[in-house]
């Protein structure tokens, strides 16, 4: 071969091993981002398995493995094919791997220039006779021996573990597993979370009379139930007031004094009674990470009668006329026989009344809103 061909040779075979060589860069470096995206993927289940994940969360989480996964993909892969290495640099490689050449290789390439344009009057014929010797010499020897190996072979065992992994996560556990991708793939998606345990408030929005007492009891059931509830309320002027319910430790005897192995019917009791409700109010009861929806008390004045009269009608015998008697007391004193009829006024509409005698007896009197009339 003349020194041209014999340098078109070797060019061509430094060529190749710079293609060797971003080829394997690319298999690294979508070896390392399929590990580092199978990573994350484990991570977020395990996330999701374990802790309630807000919207916020998943929002920066998926943004920072995002922009993780693109700065890989920049760094490791669009980089290293934007900086190609030079033929020089490749057989600098070489030269490294086989110190056997003593940079004939190096300078071949670097006095190819020579061969047409001799400014500084060098010797073509010693220049012919340097490629010419470093075409025999690299004529057995293997370029692709100068690439580094291991990394490929490193994120190679990385690379099959992860996606391992990955695949027996999702084979296992292909509920939780699903759900996680989901999330992650549609972070400002809120979703309803699952307690192991519900509450029940009552008496709920109710009417009661003023003064009464009024008990209002949480029942809490299922698993993990929270060791406290509040009762929080307001009046409609006024600010949110809260106080601790006290605990039935006897809503349940048969349930386990530890919480987290109670069974999914248990049930446990939380109450406090109001003595005296004198205005109206809202309340709601919170418990763990549960509040209930807020109710409204209404206090109504208790029914009473606000005019009584009496009409007494006299038997025949006596000879009396009728006699009627206005804003009395309600004590009745007449002689034998004698009719009388009652008529009283309610300071509000009733659906029933009935009138209570000394020894027990009762006797219904018929009612008309807030009237009430009736005759013994």
């Amino acid at each position: 071969m003349n020194p041209r061909e014999s340098l078109q040779y070797l060019t061509q075979r430094l060529r190749r091993l710079r293609s060797s060589m971003l080829l394997r860069n690319l298999f690294t470096g979508t070896a390392i981002i399929i590990t580092v995206a199978s990573g994350l993927l484990i991570l977020g289940w395990l996330f999701n398995l374990v802790f309630w994940l807000t919207t916020d969360f998943r929002t920066v989480f998926t943004i920072a493995a995002g922009a993780w996964l693109l700065g890989l993909l920049a760094f490791k892969i669009i980089a290293r094919f934007m900086q190609q290495p030079s033929t020089e640099d490749v057989a600098l490689k070489v030269e490294k791997q086989y110190p056997q050449l003593k940079n004939q290789l190096i300078a071949s390439l670097q006095l190819e220039k020579n061969l047409t344009e001799n400014r500084e009057g060098f010797s073509t014929e010693l220049i012919g006779a340097l490629i010419e010797r470093s075409r025999k010499l690299t004529g057995e020897l293997d370029f692709g021996k100068a690439v580094d190996r291991g990394p490929l072979r490193k994120w190679g065992r990385n690379v099959a573990v992860a996606l391992g992994l990955l695949v027996a996560v999702a084979v296992l556990f292909p509920g939780s597993f699903g759900e996680s991708v989901y999330l992650y793939s549609h972070p400002r998606v809120e979703i309803e979370r699952e307690l192991g345990y519900d509450l029940s408030v009552s008496p709920k929005s109710a009417e009661i009379a003023k003064f009464a007492p009024l008990t209002v009891t949480a029942s809490v059931f299922g698993r993990e139930i929270p060791e406290a509830a509040s009762l929080f309320w307001r009046y409609p002027d006024g600010p949110v007031k809260e106080i601790d319910l006290v605990r039935d430790h006897e809503a349940n005897p048969y349930a386990t004094a530890l919480t987290d192995k109670l069974s999914p019917t248990d049930t446990v009791n939380f109450s406090h009674e109001i003595n005296e409700v004198r205005r109206s109010f809202e309340y709601w009861v919170s418990t763990g990470e549960l509040s209930s929806e807020v109710f409204t008390v209404t206090v109504v004045d208790k029914p009473r009668v606000i005019g009584l009269k009496l009409t007494y009608n006299y038997p025949d015998y006596t000879g009396l006329a009728p006699l009627f008697f206005d804003e009395n007391d309600g004590n009745i004193s007449a002689v034998k026989g004698t009719r009388v009829k009652i008529s009283a006024a309610a300071n509000k509409e009733v659906k029933a009344a009935m009138l209570v005698f000394a020894d027990g007896d009762t006797q219904a009197l018929e009612v008309d809103k807030q009237r009430l009339s009736g005759s013994l």
